[in-house]
């Protein structure tokens, strides 16, 4: 019974004294994010498959980024995103992807 005080007692010790750190501090330095070469990026991928996939939101979010350092070009390409999306024909999404990608 002495035993398992013994072992209870070292298991909290541990225990305790392993949650003394606190967190670490890490600086992160954030990198450039260049919106205009993620739209192009994804824009290039919808032109070769002729297909809109989950990356949109992405493009999307891209393009209200862009507004922050170009507000024309963005609006030129929110615009043309959003008829993007609408269309089905494989053939039709590739022309607006390359029509898009000229608007950059």
């Amino acid at each position: 019974m002495r035993v398992l005080g013994v072992l209870l007692g070292l298991v909290f010790l541990v225990g305790f004294v392993g949650c003394d750190s606190g967190p670490a501090n890490v600086e992160v330095q954030a990198g450039n994010f260049d919106a205009a070469a993620d739209l192009k990026k994804g824009l290039e991928s919808i032109e070769k498959s002729g297909r809109i996939g989950s990356g949109y939101n992405s493009l999307t979010s891209s393009a209200r980024t862009l507004e922050k350092t170009d507000p024309a070009k963005a609006e030129a390409v929110s615009k043309g995103l959003k008829e993007l999306i609408e269309l089905q024909d494989s053939a039709k999404i590739k022309a607006k992807a390359k029509e898009i990608m000229g608007k950059l």
